[in-house]
C-alpha cells in the first residue's frame, strides 16, 4: 500500500484491502465451511495477512474491524471448532459401523473385521472392498461392502467296492465322472 502525494495536499492512502482481510477473517470464524476445517495453521496464516496489512493512520472504524477480526482469530486458534462428519459402513441394508466423530481430511478407519455375505445353494461370496473406495473425509459418507461372486461347487463322493472316488460338481450340473467298477 502506498500513499500517493502530489504537489498539492496529501491524498488519502488506499486501505480497502484491510476491509477485505477483515471480512475474510470474520468469515473464517463466523461461518464454518463444509469443505474445510480451519486449522490453527490456516487461521494463523489469515492472522499474518491481517497483521501485515495494518497500516499506521488506519481510520478508527477500519482499525476496530481489524482488531475485532484479530481477536476472533485468536479465539478460533486457541479453541478451533470442527464440523463432525458421519461415516457409515453398510453390508447390504445393515449398518455394521457408524462414527460421527470424523473431521474434514481425517483418514477413515475401516471396520476391524471384514463383513461377510451368506452363500446360497448356487453361489459363494467373498468380500472384495468398499464402494466407494475408502479415502479421507470430505463429507458424510456411506461405504457399502462389495463381494465377488463365484459358483458353488459340491463334492460328490463315489463309494464302490474297494475304494472311493470324488468329483467337484458345480451347483445345478450333473456329475460326469463316476468311476468304472469291475465286478
Amino acid at each position: 500500500y502506498y500513499a500517493q502525494y502530489t504537489q498539492g495536499p496529501l491524498k488519502t492512502a488506499d486501505y480497502r484491502y484491510n476491509d477485505i482481510y477483515s471480512a475474510l477473517a470474520q468469515a473464517v470464524v463466523d461461518t464454518p465451511n463444509a469443505d474445510k476445517v480451519y486449522t490453527a495453521d490456516y487461521l494463523a496464516g489469515v492472522q499474518s495477512a491481517l497483521d501485515n496489512n495494518v497500516q499506521p493512520g488506519l481510520p478508527a472504524s477500519q482499525q476496530q474491524a481489524v482488531n475485532d477480526a484479530t481477536q476472533a482469530l485468536a479465539n478460533a486458534i486457541s479453541d478451533p471448532q470442527y464440523i463432525n462428519y458421519t461415516i457409515r459402513f453398510l453390508n447390504g441394508d445393515q449398518v455394521i459401523s457408524t462414527s460421527n466423530t470424523y473431521h474434514y481430511d481425517d483418514v477413515v478407519q475401516t471396520p476391524a473385521t471384514n463383513p461377510n455375505k451368506e452363500s446360497t445353494a448356487a453361489k459363494v461370496y467373498e468380500f472384495s472392498g468398499w464402494d466407494p473406495a475408502v479415502t479421507r473425509v470430505t463429507q458424510d459418507q456411506d461405504y457399502v461392502a462389495q463381494f465377488n461372486e463365484s459358483d458353488r461347487y459340491y463334492t460328490v463322493t463315489y463309494n464302490y467296492h474297494g475304494g472311493t472316488s470324488t468329483e467337484a460338481v458345480k451347483y445345478g450340473d450333473t456329475a460326469q465322472n463316476p468311476p468304472t467298477v469291475n465286478r
